[in-house]
């Protein structure tokens, strides 16, 4: 059996349009691509972040937790990836659970995914 080696990689692109002393950055735009085997989240903000990456192997997921941001319902939706031929097959937006200003994105990976 063919064994698949995709991978997958996160662009997180952070705009500075200002800077605000004590206010939360802000989500503009939450985009995906797909370029070749590679997966791109790019998301954009108001202000500098504080980004955390977990890789659990395990679940085949990738979590991205984001500190101190808020975010519109419209950044908060599902995308669905799986119809794509990269590694990703959803990425899920939430607000990590007894935080309201901590943004997580869950990325459901596919089987044989290697993540840099």
């Amino acid at each position: 059996m063919f064994k698949r080696n995709l991978y997958l990689l996160f662009l997180i692109s952070i705009f500075v349009s200002s800077l605000h002393a004590y206010s939360s950055a802000e989500v503009k735009s939450v985009n995906f691509l797909q370029e070749g085997e590679v997966s791109k989240l790019i998301i954009d903000f108001t202000d500098q972040v504080v980004a955390e990456k977990k890789h659990i192997k395990s679940d085949k997921q990738i979590i991205l937790d984001i500190k101190n941001v808020s975010a519109q319902k419209r950044f908060l939706r599902g995308i669905d990836t799986s119809e794509f031929s990269g590694s990703t097959v959803y990425i899920s937006p939430y607000f990590k659970p007894g935080s309201k200003n901590d943004l997580r994105f869950a990325i459901q990976l596919r089987d044989n995914v290697r993540s840099f």
